[in-house]
């Protein structure tokens, strides 16, 4: 069914008419969802079946399609992809670099939180196989009141969308959730117990009876709908018709409404949205493929040493049997053998040699084929270096230049995808979460203006969020190099050309830069290379608004101020050289000076020391006058004193002999 038999088939036609009762409404959004399904259902059927063959392992079968997926997938996405969120304008803002680097972080930080990697990887392979991937953005909040933000991948069997035949112009979309009991209650405590469990899990096997399939794999389908003419999210479960589950106002309020970037498409045209699997387009070749490895195998598994011979010669047979290499035995019958022609004649062969040949001309076939798929496909050129060893390193580097152009396309739409994934949540990283949780989150603080600009600017206006250039497509080590040597040659090649031209003034400085600038992003440098580059533009128009530098000097004049400064430098070097000798002259004037300082200080202390012995001398011997003079009076006091006795000796014998004498007159 078209979009537009969709269209014609519906019954509402406006939005009143559509909400109606609670009961009209779910009714009328189950049959919305259900035309939706059966626009797409070809294309569901298809991709069910290459998914199945993808999958499929049977022994004699040659999966292509596995083999192709393996290989083109890594070359659409094997790397992360890396943030680059820029001001719209490049002026020198410190307050917009600092929030573009805040903003930066934040998504990197918030992509590590879980597996984004694998998130890209199914949107990538479900382009692949079944010809549609859809991821969403999803804001997870924790039970401390913290919130993440996740992009999570969707199964391509359970998303519709409203009819249109542009994205842009969807009007709503739909994601179909198998909610267990608990989940239906934290979804709606209200109607959740009345939700019937009406749908499985997976396929499960009770038995010959058929009964039920246990409680825990028991399901709802409930539906998950972003109606983006009434801004609501909306839950409705197949198995409840009194009304929707739960009603959300506005979403999450992202710029474009729904919670999922345009989806990757591997088929794309401008008036339909119905994807296309790839696979459908290059389907015949692969069955062709599988014919042929199919009969391969039954001709090869036919293919035995076999053979009949004659009875008469089973005892020549089983002695064949057990002989070993080089060993003869004897013939019971020789003459028979050779009347009979021999016992070549007497064995017949399975006829090995013809079905040898068809199996190479099977070989063969299958090979031509091949080579037709991979250049359908693309595979051949691109990936599987469909060249030969004789050829030229320069032809096999052009096949693969030319063969890589056919993947651009979808490697551009994949960039474009994960771009969009990351403007998403840059969205609600400015939305929902608080400059506190920002700071602590990205290490970077944030400025009222700063926040004023992440709050209540618009992303869209301000900033420009894209990834770096490839970063979702790893290089090896030997591109790289090969890449950055390119670039230093070229580089030095237009420095020697333009150069001169710059110097002489016939070409401005800052185009120049420009020109080089442009030559430089053909190597995908990267964004620090880019920046240091317009950096580097700024810095010459800059420098070109300063008023202009003097007009160089005349030579003559250049070659007297030269003469000049000679003869003045030789002057002042003879000045020093003449105050170097008169000061070396005046140190030695000084060097004399103290030293018959230290002469005539060396003598003065010489001569105290001289007096000091003098006076030392004159002392000892005014120590010995003394000592003579006071033995001398002491020997004359004791003369003295003894003189003093004799006297008194002599004066008492005087006495006493006076005293006899005047005794006998007495007497008389």
């Amino acid at each position: 069914m078209s979009e537009a038999e969709v269209q014609g088939s519906a019954t509402i036609e406006t939005q009143r008419e559509f909400a109606g009762s609670p009961t009209e409404f779910t009714k009328n959004w189950m049959s919305a969802i259900d035309m939706a399904g059966k626009d797409e259902k070809s294309w569901r059927e298809d991709a069910d079946k290459t998914i199945r063959r993808y999958r499929s392992s049977k022994p004699n079968q040659f999966n292509i399609l596995f083999a192709n997926t393996q290989t083109t997938v890594p070359a659409l996405y094997n790397s992360e992809p890396v943030p680059d969120v820029r001001r719209r304008f490049g002026d020198n803002d410190p307050d917009g670099k600092n929030v573009s680097m805040a903003l930066e972080r934040a998504i990197s930080i918030q992509a590590e939180l879980y597996d984004f990697n694998a998130c890209m990887e199914a949107a990538v392979k479900d382009r692949q196989l079944a010809g549609r991937g859809v991821t969403r953005v999803r804001i997870v909040r924790g039970p401390n009141g913290s919130k993440r933000i996740e992009c999570e991948p969707v199964v391509w069997d359970d998303f519709r969308r409203g009819p249109a035949k542009m994205w842009r112009d969807v009007p709503w979309i739909a994601f179909r959730h198998r909610y267990t009991r608990d989940e239906l209650l934290e979804l709606s405590p209200k109607y959740g117990r009345e939700v019937t469990l009406d749908a499985t899990l997976m396929e499960v096997k009770t038995g010959d009876n058929s009964e039920d399939p246990p409680e825990m794999f028991k399901r709802a389908i409930v539906w998950e709908i972003w109606d983006k003419v009434t801004g609501k999210q909306i839950f409705i479960a197949e198995s409840f018709k009194d009304g929707p589950l739960l009603v959300n106002e506005d979403g999450y309020g992202l710029r474009d409404f729904f919670c999922v970037p345009e989806p990757l498409y591997a088929v794309k045209t401008s008036d339909n949205l119905v994807p296309v699997c790839e696979f459908t387009i290059w389907k015949p070749l692969a069955d062709e493929v599988d014919t042929l490895t199919e009969r391969i195998a039954k001709i090869v598994k036919v293919m035995k040493w076999r053979g009949l011979y004659d009875g008469v010669f089973s005892g020549l047979v089983e002695k064949l049997e057990g002989l070993e290499d080089g060993q003869l035995a004897a013939a019971d019958d020789p003459a028979r053998s050779m009347q009979q022609g021999g016992i070549e004649k007497a064995v017949w062969m399975m006829p090995v040699a013809d079905a040898a040949k068809l199996v190479e001309t099977l070989y063969v076939a299958r090979e031509q084929a091949k080579n037709q798929l991979y250049e359908l496909t693309g595979v051949a050129d691109i990936l599987r270096g469909s060249t030969q060893a004789s050829e030229t390193a320069t032809a096999q580097q052009i096949k693969a230049q030319w063969g890589s152009l056919r993947l651009q396309e979808a490697q551009a739409s994949v960039q474009r995808y994960a771009r969009d994934l990351y403007r998403m949540m840059a969205d609600l990283i400015a939305e929902i979460m608080e400059p506190e949780e920002i700071t602590a989150m990205t290490g970077v603080q944030l400025t009222p203006p700063q926040i004023e600009l992440l709050k209540g600017g618009d992303l869209r206006r301000e900033f420009v969020i894209e990834i770096e250039t490839d970063s979702t497509i790893r290089a090896d080590l030997a591109r790289a190099q090969e890449n950055v040597s390119g670039f230093v040659t070229g580089f030095g090649t237009f420095i020697q050309s333009v150069g001169p031209a710059v110097e002489a003034g016939m070409m401005p400085g800052p185009i120049a830069v420009k020109l080089l600038s442009s030559f430089a992003r053909n190597f995908k440098l990267g964004r620090e290379a880019e920046t240091t580059m317009d950096e580097w533009v700024k810095f010459l128009e800059d420098q070109a608004k300063q008023p202009p530098a003097p007009p160089p000097p005349d030579p003559k004049a250049e070659a007297e101020a030269a003469k000049a400064a000679a003869v003045q430098q030789k002057t002042q070097q003879d000045m020093v050289r003449d105050e170097r000798k008169h000061g070396m002259e005046m140190q030695k004037i000084d060097r004399e000076d103290q030293r018959d300082q230290q002469k005539a200080a060396l003598e003065e202390r010489k001569l105290a020391r001289e007096i000091e012995a003098d006076q030392i001398k004159a002392g000892l011997e005014q120590q010995q006058m003394v000592g003579k003079y006071q033995i001398k009076a002491a020997e004359q006091e004791m003369m003295g004193e003894h003189t003093v006795r004799n006297h008194a000796i002599s004066m008492e014998a005087l006495k006493a002999k006076q005293a006899a004498a005047k005794k006998p007159e007495a007497g008389k």
